[in-house]
């Protein structure tokens, strides 16, 4: 598996317990309450940077894939060894801050 595919897999992970984790806080009888969403909007915040990233790798993933398809993706390979890079330290302060505490969960098998 390719740096890129495992960042996926980390960033589908964390972004699935972020994801349930904001919901448990935010949501009342099946529905937003503004309330709740007010006092989590940091929270709130972090899950959609996380499904920002998510849909970046997926592409950069799928950039690299193609390129190498066609005979070459080497340049590719760099930049997406960049973006991990990149991507690595973004989480680690993400995760630093514990706007949502789950950087152990993403370790722990489904």
């Amino acid at each position: 598996m390719s740096e890129t595919s495992h960042v996926v897999t980390a960033i589908e992970r964390l972004y699935a317990i972020a994801r349930e984790r904001v919901r448990a806080r935010v949501v009342v009888n099946g529905k937003i309450a503004a309330d709740k969403l007010d006092n989590e909007q940091l929270a709130a915040h972090a899950v959609a940077y996380l499904a920002t990233e998510l849909e970046a790798a997926r592409q950069t993933k799928g950039w690299v894939a193609r390129a190498e398809s066609e005979g070459g993706g080497a340049h590719e390979q760099r930049i997406a060894r960049a973006y991990v890079g990149a991507s690595q330290k973004e989480f680690r302060k993400f995760t630093d801050r514990e706007v949502v505490p789950i950087a152990q969960d993403v370790h722990r098998k489904p």
